[in-house]
């Protein structure tokens, strides 16, 4: 992943599917959350049964676009039926990575 924009922090993420799992790891940029959304948007579509989505956020500051892109994205998907787990590891140089969703 990767959209030449300024990341400000790392996600990845891991998802079961019929064949496998998904696994996305990037930077925390607005075309890297909107490929994310993309993937597990269709793999709720072409997949019968619940989705589950885990998502860790490194590096992430409080309060920034790209986490505030991302809750917006991630309850979207929530609404949709899938079911999403945030995890944010916390430093002090960040400020925290507490995200509202």
């Amino acid at each position: 992943m990767g959209g030449g924009e300024e990341a400000r922090g790392q996600l990845s993420a891991s998802a079961p599917t019929r064949d496998g799992w998904l696994y996305v790891s990037g930077a925390l940029t607005p075309y890297d959350l909107e490929n994310l959304y993309d993937q597990i948007a269709a793999l709720g579509r072409r997949d019968s049964g619940d989705v589950h989505v885990e998502l860790a956020l490194d590096g992430a500051m409080r309060d920034s676009p790209e986490l505030h892109a991302l809750a917006r994205r991630m309850k979207r998907l929530r609404r949709q039926g899938v079911v999403v787990h945030i995890h944010a590891n916390r430093t002090r140089n960040s400020g925290g990575g507490t995200l509202d969703n």
